[in-house]
């Protein structure tokens, strides 16, 4: 009987806990499904409120903008459909995707809370003397009004309408863009499209270093001239010479490509600026044109800010200073002898006569026969010698390279002399006069200013002996 009593006392027992781990789930349940509510009702009215809207606009029918903030003061008026300018600044072109972004911000302000439906004080947020007012003028005469004022702790901004006393609060980035200073509208890039092809003209005019003048050179290229890289282009100033179009490609036209300014200085294009930033007197002039556009930069002094050198700037029809980075206009400061072609005399063999080597007590003359055709014979003193040796000797006379550019022409007299007699009746002579013990200065018919390596020149007479003594001879 104890044994019976025992047991029903254990299952009563039993019952009752799994009675009691029921009750609490349902329990659990319960809140987890009220908490689950809570949060989709809590969301629901938190996307409820980010849909307050502040302001709403028709774009089509904004007429002006007045802007006033701490900084400066601007208006934004329409010029046509599809263009704002700034009244008073009407000829200088703004950055339409930045006027147009905030143009669509200021159409469609919405709010993240309502901070206060009936301030007692508007000096509580800042709204009393805002940071930024803008008043919107639309087409039929209606003003409107916005107001921005503090900022909030999650670093939002305070604002209100001409419309109600109620205070919102609107996101920081639709504030930021609202209070854009007026220098930031102003358009910085240059006109695109620029290629190699469609370059009419460069010219590089500097106070402290010559003028570089490049045209495009209206004869065709030859096959020579562009093996040895001739794009076309022709340097004109401060020398006649075809271009290495490696060099010019890197050098100067993909910078000139990419140029752009990183900002407005001012919009006060008084003589009192242009001489303040050195753009008075132009350090630089930078003239080029491609297709029908034109551009001219006058290039002043330059500002540096944490080791970083920028150019101030005036682009010709803008009325604005700008500043233009150092870093991408390394070619203000580049030297005639890094742009123009290498080979400074390039002739076929085929258009040659003779060929005569003078220098350090040798003379050689090397008469070509039938150079145009494919049995060319070469002639030295009345004996015939292998044509085809005489092609590498060739290839080392008009492979000397020139190394750089001098604008000053030495004194002496030529060293080594090479003339060039051709089919023609033309006769070119090369000089050759010591420069330093290193190079000659290099002239052609009396003209051009390089410098070339010695032993680029000595090693015409080494391979013309070694040619005649019948030695093997490289380039």
């Amino acid at each position: 009987m104890v044994k019976e009593e025992a047991s029903v006392k254990k299952k009563v027992i039993g019952l009752i806990l799994a009675v009691v781990v029921l009750v609490a789930l349902i329990v659990a349940v319960f809140l987890v499904l009220k908490i689950q509510k809570q949060d989709s009702s809590s969301s629901e009215v938190s996307s409820q409120v980010q849909e307050i809207s502040v302001l709403t606009i028709n774009e089509e029918s904004i007429k002006e903008i007045n802007v006033i903030n701490n900084e400066d003061s601007y208006t934004l008026k329409r010029k046509n459909d599809t263009t704002f300018v700034f009244l008073g600044k009407e000829n200088t072109a703004l950055d339409e995707s930045k006027v147009n972004f905030f143009i669509t911000q200021l159409s469609s302000i919405k709010a993240v809370v309502s901070a206060n439906k009936m301030p007692e004080s508007l000096a509580n947020y800042g709204l009393t003397k805002p940071s930024t007012t803008l008043k919107i003028l639309l087409n039929d005469g209606k003003v409107l009004e916005l107001l921005i004022g503090d900022i909030t702790p999650k670093g939002d901004s305070f604002v209100k309408t001409d419309a109600s006393n109620e205070v919102f609060v609107v996101q920081k980035y639709t504030v930021e863009e609202l209070t854009s200073k007026k220098l930031s509208f102003y358009n910085m890039n240059l006109p695109s499209g620029l290629t190699v092809e469609n370059l009419n003209f460069l010219k590089i005019q500097r106070a402290n270093a010559d003028t570089i003048s490049i045209v495009k050179n209206e004869q065709p290229v030859s096959s020579e001239l562009a093996l040895s890289g001739s794009i076309g282009l022709f340097l004109d100033k401060p020398i006649s010479s075809e271009l290495d179009s490696y060099a010019f490609n890197d050098e100067i036209l993909n910078k000139l490509i990419s140029l752009s300014m990183i900002g407005t200085v001012t919009d006060d294009f008084s003589n009192k600026n242009k001489v303040k930033y050195g753009l008075d007197v132009p350090k630089y002039t930078l003239n080029y044109s491609f297709e029908d556009n034109e551009i001219t930069l006058f290039i002043g002094d330059k500002k540096i800010d944490d080791n970083t050198e920028n150019y101030f700037c005036i682009i010709k029809g803008t009325e604005l200073i700008y500043l233009l980075p150092k870093a991408n206009a390394p070619f203000l400061d580049i030297t005639v002898g890094k742009i123009a072609n290498k080979l400074q005399y390039i002739t076929n063999i085929k258009e040659v006569n003779s060929i005569k080597i003078e220098g350090q007590g040798k003379n050689y003359e090397f008469l070509l026969i039938n150079s145009e055709g494919d049995n060319m014979q070469i002639k030295y003193n009345n004996k015939e010698l292998v044509a085809e040796d005489f092609r590498t000797l060739y290839q080392t006379i008009i492979g000397i390279s020139q190394t750089d550019y001098i604008s000053d022409k030495p004194k002496s007299s030529a060293e080594i002399t090479i003339t060039f007699t051709l089919k023609n009746g033309k006769v070119d002579v090369l000089k050759f006069i010591p420069y330093d013990y290193l190079s000659y200065y290099y002239s052609i018919n009396g003209v051009d200013n390089f410098i070339v390596k010695r032993d680029s020149v000595t090693k015409v007479l080494t391979n013309a002996q070694k040619y005649i003594n019948g030695e093997k001879i490289t380039v």
